[in-house]
């Protein structure tokens, strides 16, 4: 019996199940994460790697993700991936450099690490203007998005008009309010509905309750995003056929569609736009150091090297394994609905409209009974994941960086871990306002991106030289962020692509962040030394460790060369897999070959370093 479109009976039973699911683990998990702060924000300090990096990968996948890539594949072809594949330099610098040190530096939130490498007032002020500005602006907008993007597809999917009888729904249309991005009370309840999931068993259940669940969501998204991928192809004959279509539909652009690097004369990916990509943006992203919600994840890591381990499972995951069943369905969306004339599906006008829905709209219509539920209980599973680290990630701030510092420092555990929930429940309001007003996930995403461009220099500088403090990273923050504002309110894509935006934020605040450095002083001597200490980081620290080292000692040169090595192996697994499945076959398994070789190398190389590990517990009888 068929309930709506696509949808049946067993379809809602597999989603009604998982729905279930997280809130019994919210409800088994709630005493052990209630215990304390860092149960219930870092889970303990007590995951092994492969689950640190399983919780990343699930909470950068999220719904808007895979529409996203729709939208630039549309936009730009495969290359304009480059956009977020660009960002996998700065994530490897991430798990190579600085895992160990988050994980050494033992915080909850990247604001505490301010006054552990910074002193004096500016660090206090620095603490708390960051704590602000990504718990709440930068945090709420990245939510927003996500669930706009899961908007888009729950529309197509959850008949509210049958459920609630034409009378009632046809009440809630009339009240409705005009102007918003969510148009109809049917994307709005749907909405509602996921958040509320997410919010309870995320609030019931901390960082526990949240990574239990990521690792659900991964295994059911993956499934759902090659059965989909799978089903597409089929559509118009098999991989085989997929190029042969695309040249047929587009003719001799079909080349600059696949093709995974632009050509100098490229009219989909403009040459420029892709330098701008890989030789800026990715320094200069807010968390080039893997700041923000990953720090959550490092520090929840049982030792540093399982901090190390589980960043660079992530990384592969996140940029070789996961993107291609994304990439291949909105190939075949250009080929079903191509960009200039009729497509071959209904639903065209809703396409035409809006390029990112082409992805909902063909799982909406190719996916069978069974697979179909799977594919949007792993959807909603990807909004709950990215929704769940959201909300506790930015309640952290307000929890650790405001509440406890600010506001009640003698307050008890249950104090805190209530405090916590409070937060949650506020950032989520907060979020669910700013979903009205978005509509586009890839201008939104760009925004962002370059609304954090201001830090990303010196959030690397601050580990490796000494004469970064507080002011370069205030005036840096900021300088970025009411940049953004302005160009992004005053001038539209057509006038300011995106690409001169971020280079002007970044240089303006880049600027602007080094005069601030040189006319400030450093942090004091003794601040310095206490991080050293700690933190014991590579770089020009030689003044202030006990040891006469020299100011880039030979650690430096073996991460460096093992991040190299990993950054050449990553793409050639990421472009690898892309030739097997676009025809290449041989070449393909060669570059995948020597692109996993590259990584056992560039491991062993790290594996050599001196990082602390945490020794099994003994067995009875040892």
């Amino acid at each position: 019996m068929s309930m709506t479109g696509g949808m049946q009976v067993l379809d809602w039973c597999i989603l009604a199940a998982y729905l279930a699911f997280t809130l019994c683990v919210g409800i088994y998990l709630q005493r052990r994460a209630s215990a304390d702060l860092d149960s219930y924000f870092v889970a303990g300090r007590s995951l092994p790697g492969w689950l640190v990096g399983t919780s990343m990968v699930a909470t950068t996948f999220a719904a808007d993700t895979p529409l996203a890539v729709t939208g630039l594949v549309a936009e730009n072809g495969i290359a304009g991936n480059w956009f977020w594949w660009s960002l996998a330099f700065g994530h490897l610098c991430a798990a190579f450099f600085f895992a160990p040190y988050w994980r050494r530096a033992e915080v909850i939130t990247d604001a505490e690490f301010i006054e552990l490498r910074y002193s004096g007032q500016s660090a206090a002020l620095l603490r708390t203007v960051r704590a602000f500005y990504f718990a709440i602006p930068i945090n709420c907008i990245i939510m927003g998005w996500v669930i706009r993007a899961m908007g888009k597809i729950v529309r197509l999917l959850f008949p509210w008009d049958v459920w609630l009888g034409p009378e009632t729904y046809g009440w809630l249309e009339s009240i409705w309010p005009q102007g918003m991005a969510i148009s109809t009370p049917s994307e709005g309840l749907s909405i509602l509905v996921g958040v509320v999931f997410a919010v309870s068993y995320a609030t019931l259940g901390g960082l526990p309750g949240v990574i239990l669940t990521d690792v659900a969501q991964f295994v059911l998204a993956m499934f759902g995003s090659i059965m989909l991928a799978i089903f597409a192809v089929e559509q118009i004959g098999g991989l085989d056929a997929l190029s042969s279509s695309l040249e047929q539909v587009y003719g001799s652009e079909a080349n600059q569609i696949t093709a995974f690097f632009p050509s100098m004369d490229s009219t989909w990916l403009p040459i420029q736009v892709f330098l701008v990509y890989i030789f800026v943006q990715w320094w200069a992203q807010k968390f080039s150091d893997g700041g923000g919600i990953l720090v959550q994840r490092m520090s929840a890591a049982k030792d540093e090297a399982n901090a190390l381990r589980g960043t660079s499972w992530f990384v592969i995951a996140h940029y070789a394994l996961r993107p291609w069943p994304w990439i291949i369905v909105a190939l075949v969306s250009l080929v079903l609905y191509p960009l200039h004339q009729q497509g071959a599906l209904p639903f065209d006008d809703i396409v035409r409209a809006n390029r990112e829905m082409a992805y909902p709209v063909l799982m909406f219509k190719l996916l069978p009974t069974g697979i179909l539920g799977i594919m949007v209980t792993g959807m909603a599973a990807a909004l709950m994941s990215t929704i769940d680290t959201h909300i506790t990630w930015g309640s952290s701030y307000l929890v650790k960086d405001f509440y406890q510092r600010l506001w009640k420092p003698d307050a008890t555990e249950k104090e805190l871990v209530r405090a916590g929930r409070i937060g949650i429940l506020l950032i989520t309001v907060i979020a669910l306002a700013i979903t009205t007003q978005i509509n586009s996930i890839s201008d939104a995403w760009k925004f962002i991106t370059a609304m954090g461009s201001g830090i990303g220099l010196v959030s690397i500088l601050r580990w490796f030289w000494w004469r970064i403090n507080a002011i370069s990273e205030l005036v840096g923050m900021t300088s970025a962020a009411l940049l953004s504002v302005i160009l992004y309110g005053f001038f539209d894509a057509q006038e300011m692509p995106y690409h001169i935006t971020l280079l002007i934020v970044v240089g303006i605040s880049t600027v602007a962040m080094f005069v601030a450095t040189f006319m400030t002083p450093p942090s004091s001597d003794e601040q310095l030394k206490q991080f050293c200490a700690k933190i014991k980081p590579v770089g020009f620290w030689a003044k202030y460790r006990d040891t006469n080292q020299p100011s880039i000692e030979p650690g430096f040169w073996a991460i460096f060369r093992a991040w190299v090595l990993a950054s050449i192996g990553l793409f050639a697994i990421l472009f690898g897999i892309g030739e097997v499945l676009l025809g290449t076959t041989w070449f393909g398994w060669n570059e995948i070959v020597v692109g996993a070789a590259c990584w056992i190398i560039a491991l062993r190389w790290v594996k050599a370093l001196p990082l602390k590990t945490v020794p099994p517990v003994p067995q009875v009888g040892e």
